[in-house]
C-alpha cells in the first residue's frame, strides 16, 4: 500500500462567526491544521501529502499545497489529482477534527485492504428529530450514524469525478460501491464554532 494523504483546510469558516479561519486557530503554539498535519505524521507513515488550503493562505514550507474548491469534494479531488501517481490509497481528513485516536487510524488502514472505501463514525446518541411548520417528529435513530473523518478510499475512486457526496462514503455510493463505516471515539469532533476550541484543547492536554 502506498498512502497519500489530503489534508483538507480550505474552508471559509463561515459559521465561525465572522471571525479568524479556525484552521489558523492556534493550538500548542501552532495553526490548528498543521498541528493536526503533525499529529497524522507522527501516528502515520505518509509516501505523500498535499495540504488543501483556503486562497489567503501561503503554501506549506516543504510540502505541497493547493487551493480548495467551493465544495468538499472538490477541494478532494484538487488534493488528489496533486499526489503523486504511484499512491494507490488516499487518506483524506479535515484539519478541524485535531482529536482522533492512533488505535481508529490503525483500524481505518487494516479494513482499506478490503474495502474500496472506509470511514471512521459513530451511531447517532441523541433523539433526532425533523422539525416543518413547527411541527416535531422523532425519527428513528436505530441504524443512524454519523460519518467523520479520517476517510481512505482506493485512488482509482477518483477517476470519476461527481457533484455528489459530502464525504466519500456517499461519494462512492453515488458510483454504486458500499463502503464501510467503522465505529471509532465519539470524541473525534470537528471543530465548527468557536465553543468546539474549548473541549478539543481540553481533550488534546488529557492526552
Amino acid at each position: 500500500m502506498r498512502l497519500g494523504l489530503v489534508l483538507l483546510a480550505g474552508g471559509s469558516s463561515q459559521r465561525f462567526q465572522n471571525q479568524q479561519l479556525k484552521q489558523l486557530l492556534p493550538v500548542s503554539q501552532k495553526p490548528l491544521y498543521l498541528y493536526t498535519l503533525d499529529r497524522l505524521r507522527s501516528h502515520l507513515v505518509f509516501d505523500d501529502i498535499v495540504v488543501v488550503l483556503h486562497k489567503s493562505l501561503p503554501p506549506v514550507a516543504d510540502l505541497k499545497s493547493v487551493s480548495g474548491g467551493d465544495s468538499w469534494l472538490q477541494s478532494v479531488f484538487a488534493g488528489v489529482e496533486n499526489l503523486h501517481p504511484d499512491v494507490d490509497k488516499v487518506l483524506v481528513h479535515d484539519a478541524a477534527r485535531p482529536y482522533f485516536l492512533k488505535e481508529d487510524l490503525l483500524k481505518l488502514l487494516e479494513e482499506a485492504k478490503r474495502h474500496k472505501v472506509v470511514a471512521l463514525g459513530s451511531m447517532m446518541r441523541n433523539t433526532l428529530t425533523r422539525i416543518e411548520n413547527d411541527q416535531i417528529e422523532v425519527l428513528d435513530r436505530t441504524h443512524i450514524w454519523e460519518v467523520y473523518t479520517p476517510q481512505i478510499a482506493d485512488r482509482d475512486l477518483f477517476k470519476k469525478k461527481s457533484p455528489h457526496g459530502t464525504d466519500l462514503i456517499t461519494f462512492a455510493l453515488s458510483q454504486g460501491f458500499q463502503g464501510k463505516i467503522l465505529p471509532s471515539s465519539p470524541l473525534n469532533i470537528k471543530i465548527t464554532y468557536p465553543e468546539d476550541r474549548i473541549l478539543c484543547e481540553t481533550l488534546l492536554q488529557l492526552e
